[in-house]
C-alpha cells in the first residue's frame, strides 16, 4: 500500500509542471529521514513536507515565510503544494 507521501507526490507531480520531490537521507539510522524537499526547476523557493513515517499529518513549512502549518488530507496537500509554486514560483 503507498504511502500518503507517494500519493501527494503523483497529484502534485501532474499538476504542478518540473515538480521535484526529494527525501532528505541522513548519515546514521538513528537521525529522522521523514523529511521531503518540494522544488521546481532551479527555482530557489522550496517547501518541506515533514512526517516520520510519511503518512498524515504532515507539517508544512516553506522558505519564503515562517509560518508553519500541519495538513492532512491528499487534496489539502496538493493545493497547498500547487498555491505555493503559483504565487513563488
Amino acid at each position: 500500500m503507498p504511502q500518503d507521501i507517494d500519493i501527494v507526490s503523483e497529484r502534485a507531480f501532474a499538476e504542478v509542471p518540473g515538480l521535484k520531490i526529494e527525501r532528505l537521507r541522513h548519515a546514521h539510522a538513528a537521525d529522522d529521514d521523514g523529511v521531503w524537499f518540494i522544488r521546481r526547476g532551479g527555482e530557489k523557493d522550496e517547501m518541506q513536507l515533514e512526517s516520520s513515517t510519511g503518512d498524515f499529518p504532515f507539517l508544512v513549512e516553506t522558505s519564503s515565510s515562517s509560518e508553519r502549518r500541519t495538513v492532512a488530507t491528499v487534496d489539502e496537500a496538493v493545493t497547498l503544494i500547487r498555491s505555493f509554486f503559483e504565487k513563488y514560483g
